[in-house]
């Protein structure tokens, strides 16, 4: 797994809920913002380890945008309507605050940093269950590696992690 796949998939897992609220307005459905943020993962894994990104968060919203437009369109064609009642209030916007924001991208380039700072087989293991959300079994069997040590490696990664986000003053 590359640099920037390594740091969209971090960015893709802080941002998950606001990509889903962001889907489900843009949609006006909240089981499509559930379903396609699980697009947008497939997509990401298709498309990012040949490109360069430099703000991967920016990068995530725009390829949501484009789902949500394809989506729309495919909706439209096939005969299904959105409702024509108003989005409700209570979906709140999915743009964070300016200090929010700031602080997402401060935890973003830590646990980038933390995440890379980790060994090889580490990193593999961490993001094959953080990301990938695979279980412990298939990932040992995908790595040909005993299931406690892939138990091993989640918790070493995890407490990394957790470790350089407290430094920075984030209690997790």
């Amino acid at each position: 797994m590359s640099r920037d796949s390594s740091a969209i998939a971090v960015a893709f897992i802080e941002q998950r809920t606001a990509l889903r609220r962001f889907l489900a307005r843009r949609t006006r459905s909240e089981e499509a913002g559930r379903d396609l943020v699980q697009e947008i993962w497939l997509r990401i894994q298709q498309g990012s380890a040949s490109q360069d990104i430099q703000r991967p968060v920016d990068y995530l919203f725009r390829v949501a945008a484009n789902v949500a437009i394809d989506w729309l369109r495919k909706t439209r064609s096939v005969g299904q309507h959105l409702s024509e009642e108003p989005v409700p209030e209570s979906i709140p916007c999915a743009a964070p605050s300016p200090e929010d924001a700031a602080q997402s991208r401060q935890e973003y380039e830590v646990l980038c940093v933390a995440i890379n700072e980790l060994p090889p087989k580490c990193r593999e293991v961490l993001l094959l269950y953080r990301v990938e959300g695979l279980a412990t079994r298939d990932i040992a069997t995908r790595l040909g590696i005993s299931e406690r040590t892939v138990e091993n490696h989640i918790a070493r990664g995890t407490l990394h992690c957790r470790r350089r986000l407290r430094e920075m003053g984030r209690g997790v």
